[in-house]
């Protein structure tokens, strides 16, 4: 896959950008909301570790607490900076104020740095990051990681999205369905590029034990209370078939009252997160994507260079981007409510 620009040409520089001698490696800043187990962290690592191995400066900056591990390995050169700060239900003026002190802090780390260019991740953080760059003459790129249509961000966001975005030097998403929905002015500095993904070592043979996998955070977004139902509907065909829903979120207690009162407590597992990324994979003999919306859908992707079956919902918009019906099960579009 390659990317697309729904430009005609690059943008121009930001005016009051600084310019790099010659020589001089490239200085990027990754900015993202924490460390955790998520495709946006996974992608960050991805990027982060091959620009350092062509030898570019890389920080990443997250809104982690100092003591937190990243859930992803990132390579010996990548500098990873935790603000703290990290993202919580706060009440309003509390909220407002902590949203202050993240932009104060990574203002002051970027200055610091002084970065080539800033790539920011997710749409708070994005809004964010362009409010704590501004004045500084930094570059800044913004990705959009999930479906911005039908995602809830709130007005509040919404509105700050319309008006920072355009402040951007460019955007970044994964789907020409998202560039789609950007704004006219910023779609003209837009790329569509789709996730990499690092060839998972699994075993060549499948374990065979009949395990249906999932993978994801356990929030309404994922469908897994629809994969349940679905589950459950064919369960009493395949009795040597079970469903493992790995991930961890908000809705394990809901889904756990839905697995037993389809009375599937001895067929559905949900263990939490895997021990290390992508081991998963180790134990699945076919895969299967229960979105009622995607960014793109990364687990997906890595399914599927891992060899596994693949059953997926046709859901907005990364499924239908990767996948051709007939050769991976492409199931029908899902309500998005």
């Amino acid at each position: 896959m390659t990317a697309t620009q729904g430009a005609a040409s690059p943008p121009g520089r930001p005016r009051g950008a600084k310019h790099r001698r010659s020589g001089d490696p490239v200085r990027c800043a990754l900015v993202m909301p924490g460390l955790g187990a998520g495709g946006t962290e996974r992608v960050v690592s991805i990027i982060a570790n091959g620009w350092a191995e062509r030898g570019w400066g890389v920080s990443v900056f997250a809104f982690a607490p100092a003591n937190e591990t990243p859930y992803y390995t990132f390579h010996p050169k990548v500098a990873v900076h935790r603000l703290g700060l990290a993202p919580s239900p706060y009440p309003a003026l509390q909220a407002t104020f902590m949203i202050a002190r993240r932009i104060a802090a990574l203002r002051k780390a970027l200055r610091q740095l002084s970065p080539d260019i800033v790539v920011s991740f997710l749409t708070r953080t994005n809004v964010n990051t362009i409010i704590a760059a501004a004045g500084m003459g930094l570059p800044v790129v913004v990705s959009e990681r999930n479906n911005p249509e039908l995602q809830d961000v709130g007005i509040w966001w919404n509105w700050l999205r319309a008006r920072t975005y355009p402040r951007a030097f460019g955007l970044v998403t994964m789907t020409r369905g998202a560039l789609e929905f950007i704004p006219e002015a910023l779609r003209q500095r837009g790329w569509v590029i789709p996730n990499p993904v690092i060839h998972p070592s699994v075993p060549a043979r499948r374990p065979g034990k009949g395990v249906l996998t999932a993978v994801g955070r356990l929030v309404p977004q994922k469908g897994f209370d629809i994969l349940l139902s679905a589950f459950a509907e064919i369960a009493p065909a395949f009795p040597e078939w079970k469903l493992v829903i790995w991930g961890d979120g908000p809705e394990r207690a809901n889904l756990e009252q839905i697995r037993d009162r389809l009375d599937l407590g001895r067929r559905v597992e949900l263990p939490g997160l895997s021990a290390r990324p992508g081991s998963w994979m180790e134990t699945a003999d076919a895969f299967v994507l229960s979105s009622r919306f995607e960014g793109w859908g990364n687990v997906l992707t890595e399914a599927m260079a891992a060899g596994l079956p693949v059953v997926s919902f046709d859901c907005p918009w990364g499924p239908r981007d990767m996948i051709e019906d007939g050769v991976v099960w492409l199931a029908r579009r899902p309500a998005t409510t």
